[in-house]
């Protein structure tokens, strides 16, 4: 009855081996998984930085388009005060010419008159 033994004992020598050999396999396999992992962690770290520099300079943009907004009544104002004064004063030159063609027209009729 024991004479089958060393035989069940060869099989289960060779059924460890083999399971060693699917051990290490594993064992690479979760070492390469822990690298992929720490890349992957390395990528979310880079990413949230440019993410929180992204954050920042919309921050900053918002800001500016704040104080444009505020101050852009007070330039338009500027400007149409600055337009409106022009076209006084441009209307003033007017009407100084305006009197000296008269002023001559007046003339003229009465030199082809007398």
């Amino acid at each position: 009855s024991m004479d089958g033994i060393p035989e069940l004992l060869l099989m289960a020598g060779q059924g460890l081996d083999a399971s060693t050999g699917n051990l290490q396999d594993i064992e690479e396999g979760f070492a390469a998984m822990g690298r992929s992992i720490g890349e992957t962690t390395t990528s979310l770290d880079s990413a949230q930085a440019v993410l929180e520099d992204y954050q920042q300079i919309v921050g900053e943009l918002q800001g500016a388009v704040s104080y444009v907004r505020g101050s852009l009544p007070g330039w338009l104002r500027a400007i149409r005060w600055g337009l409106t004064l022009t076209l006084i004063w441009l209307g003033i030159a007017q009407l100084g010419l305006m009197t000296q063609g008269w002023e001559r027209l007046g003339r003229r009729r009465t030199l082809h008159e007398g």
